[in-house]
């Protein structure tokens, strides 16, 4: 018998309900999966996104790793500045353009450094992004998913994403008076700003 891969395989801060089911739920903020009744075991995973970088990555990651997502419903208050929500979606309308930042995301720092572009183009093939950015009812957000469930969702043919974790040495690199922290972002050590450029 062949061992089963561990799914979700990035930490965070969700609920795993049925790993086949074809829904998965981005609550942002509002973290809808801790409100009494949810109804966490009809869906693959429902969690909390709240950055418009590392966050994004792990929506991502988790998504493409289990083919019976068809589906993710990004809803609830957005991440004030940090715009992780809209970062979704503009992700999986858009992609990354050379400079590894997210097009079209209004987020403060939407550079993504852990994604191929097979990556995120397997996500955009996999998964339906639903937009509800800034609904904050629970029931609405509910009755979406219920419909989604009610269709036809086949596994996605390319079957499982294989993710691997590599650990490798991260080096500041100092730039004048500036350290650079990722593509385009720079730590200014006197006053600890965080600049884009």
């Amino acid at each position: 018998m062949a061992e089963e891969r561990k799914w979700p395989v990035l930490a965070g801060h969700y609920v795993v309900g049925d790993r086949n089911s074809a829904v998965a739920i981005a609550t942002l903020v509002s973290s809808f999966e801790e409100s009494p009744g949810f109804p966490k075991e009809k869906f693959a995973i429902a969690g909390e996104v709240k950055t418009e970088n590392l966050g994004v990555e792990r929506v991502v990651i988790n998504t493409i790793t289990n083919p019976h997502i068809r589906h993710l419903i990004v809803c609830g208050t957005d991440s004030t500045g940090h715009n992780a929500g809209q970062s979704i979606v503009a992700i999986h309308k858009n992609g990354i353009g050379a400079d590894k930042k997210i097009v079209g995301s209004k987020g403060a720092i939407p550079f993504i450094e852990n994604l191929s572009p097979e990556a995120i183009e397997r996500f955009q093939k996999q998964v339906e992004v639903h937009d509800l950015v800034g609904e904050t009812d629970l029931n609405k957000v509910l009755h979406l998913a219920e419909r989604l469930l009610q269709r036809p969702n086949d596994i996605f043919e390319g079957g499982a994403w294989i993710y691997r974790i590599e650990k490798q040495e991260k080096k500041l690199k100092v730039l004048g008076d500036k350290i650079a922290i990722a593509a385009g972002v720079y730590l200014d050590p006197v006053s600890w700003l965080v600049e884009a450029s």
